[in-house]
């Protein structure tokens, strides 16, 4: 498990957690991949703390249209209450890494935006 510490609001911190479901060596997943092939799978949790939760749920909206694209790397995006939290499945982990960094990218697209134009007005 790793987490990084960025501020949501000016970039400069944001709670950020990856979580690997499985730790394995080359020896391990080889012989996995033997045996059930069909069962090799790499997955990581990502969550994002936001000051309010309009704003998790306008990042929510903004970065839900990519993740219903299906292929290799399954993405599921969630929030509950002003934390989104997004979970990978992919069976390569070079693919989950490049969806990962992707991801992040647009994360921070939306987060600057929102900052540059300021906190969501209720209707």
């Amino acid at each position: 498990m790793a987490v990084v510490l960025v501020n949501p609001v000016t970039l400069e911190s944001l709670a950020v957690q990856v979580v690997p479901a499985i730790l394995v060596t080359p020896a391990t997943r080889a012989l996995r991949e033997r045996q059930a092939p069909h069962l090799v799978a790499f997955r990581s949790t990502l969550t994002v703390p936001f000051p309010s939760p309009m704003e998790a749920e306008i990042a929510h909206r903004f970065l839900t249209p990519n993740a219903r694209l299906r292929g290799p790397v399954q993405k599921e995006l969630s929030v509950n209450g002003s934390v989104l939290t997004v979970r990978w499945r992919a069976e390569d982990p070079r693919l989950l890494r490049i969806s990962i960094i992707s991801f992040l990218d647009q994360l921070s697209l939306v987060m600057r935006t929102m900052r540059r134009f300021g906190p969501p007005v209720s209707r």
